[in-house]
C-alpha cells in the first residue's frame, strides 16, 4: 500500500516541497504541481527522497512575449486609435482577455479583416494596455491612470484596473480626490474605500465646500456619506454642511435625494434645532424656504435655520 504525504510549498521561490512514497519498491518517479504553477519531479530510492523541484522564473514568458512584440514577428491583428496604431498577436490577446477572445474568436468585423478601432481612446492609453497585455508591467502618472483604468475595465484586464486603483490610491489629494472617488464609485473598487475614508476624515471641511462636490451624482454622494461613519460632532455637521451646498446646486433634481441623505446624519450629535427638524419632513415649499434661508445667511450650520 502506498502513502503519499505533501508538505505544501509557499508562494515563496525560496520554499520547496516534500514528497514521501512508503514503498519497500526499489525506485520510483512521481511528478506531481500545485496551484502555484510549480511541478515537482520525486526521484524515490527505498525509503530515502531525493527532490528535484522545477522553479517557475517570472520574467520568462513576459520576456518571451516582449520579444515577440518587439520584433514585430508573426503580427495578424493591429490595434488602432486615430492616427496611431501597433501590430499584436491574436493568439496573445485572446489569452489575455475575455473582451478580445469573444471578439477574435467569432464572426466579427474585426476578426475579418484584423483591425481593431478603439476611435475614443487616447493612443497613449491604448499603447500601455497593449503593453501591459505582453509585459506584465505599466508606467502610472496622475494624467494617465484615469484613462487606463476606464480602459481595463472595458478590455476586461482586472489587475491592470487593479494596479491603477492601488496607484489612485496612494496619491489621492485635493486636486484628484473627486477623480478617486468617482473610480471607486463607478467601478466598486474596493480596495479604495480605506484610503478614501481616511481621506474624508481628514479634508472633509475642504470637500464639503468645493465645486467638485457640488457637482457629484447622487451616488456618489451616498457612497461618500456610508463611508463617514465616524459620529464626531464635527463630522456630522460637515455632512449637513454638505447636504444643504450638494441640494442648492440643484434644487429643483435634488431635492428629491434630500430625505435619502438626510438619513445619514447622526441627529443624536451635534446642533440639531426642532424647528429644523419639522421643515426637514414638511412639502416642497418649506424645504425650499429652508434651503434658501441658509444659502443666504452665508451659514450653512443648522443654528442659520432657527426663526
Amino acid at each position: 500500500m502506498q502513502q503519499i504525504t505533501e508538505k505544501r510549498p509557499s508562494k515563496s521561490t525560496h520554499e520547496w516541497a516534500h514528497f514521501k512514497l512508503l514503498d519497500p519498491m526499489p525506485f520510483r518517479i512521481i511528478t506531481m504541481g500545485n496551484s502555484y504553477g510549480e511541478s515537482f519531479t520525486i526521484f524515490i530510492y527505498y525509503h530515502k527522497t531525493m527532490v528535484l523541484v522545477y522553479k517557475k522564473c517570472p520574467s520568462h514568458n513576459c520576456n518571451l512575449l516582449s520579444n515577440l512584440k518587439s520584433n514585430g514577428d508573426f503580427c495578424d491583428i493591429t490595434i488602432k486609435c486615430g492616427d496611431f496604431q501597433v501590430a499584436a498577436h491574436k493568439c496573445v490577446l485572446t489569452a489575455s482577455t475575455e473582451y478580445f477572445r469573444r471578439m477574435l474568436l467569432t464572426d466579427t468585423h474585426e476578426a475579418e479583416t484584423g483591425i481593431v478601432n478603439f476611435p475614443a481612446m487616447q493612443p497613449e492609453v491604448a499603447k500601455q494596455c497593449i503593453d501591459f497585455i505582453y509585459s506584465g508591467s505599466v508606467g502610472l502618472s496622475m494624467t494617465t491612470a484615469r484613462g487606463l483604468i476606464d480602459a481595463a475595465e472595458m478590455l476586461q484586464l482586472p489587475k491592470l484596473s487593479d494596479l491603477c486603483a492601488e496607484f489612485l490610491a496612494e496619491n489621492i489629494d485635493l486636486n484628484n480626490f473627486a477623480e478617486v472617488i468617482t473610480v471607486s464609485c463607478l467601478y466598486n473598487k474596493t480596495l479604495l474605500n480605506a484610503p478614501i475614508e481616511e481621506f474624508l476624515d481628514g479634508h472633509l471641511k475642504e470637500v464639503v465646500r468645493s465645486d467638485d462636490f457640488k457637482s457629484f451624482d447622487y451616488e456618489i454622494v451616498n457612497y461618500c456619506y456610508d463611508l463617514m461613519r465616524d459620529s464626531a460632532c464635527a463630522i456630522e455637521m460637515l455632512k449637513w454642511t454638505g447636504l444643504v451646498a450638494w441640494t442648492n446646486a440643484d434644487l429643483k433634481k435634488r431635492e428629491t435625494r434630500f430625505h435619502d441623505l438626510f438619513q445619514k446624519i447622526n441627529l443624536q450629535v451635534g446642533y440639531f434645532p426642532g424647528i429644523l427638524l419639522r421643515n426637514i419632513y414638511v412639502p416642497r415649499i418649506s424645504l425650499t424656504a429652508l434651503l434658501k434661508v441658509c444659502n443666504t445667511s452665508g451659514d450653512l450650520s443648522p443654528a442659520s435655520c432657527l426663526e
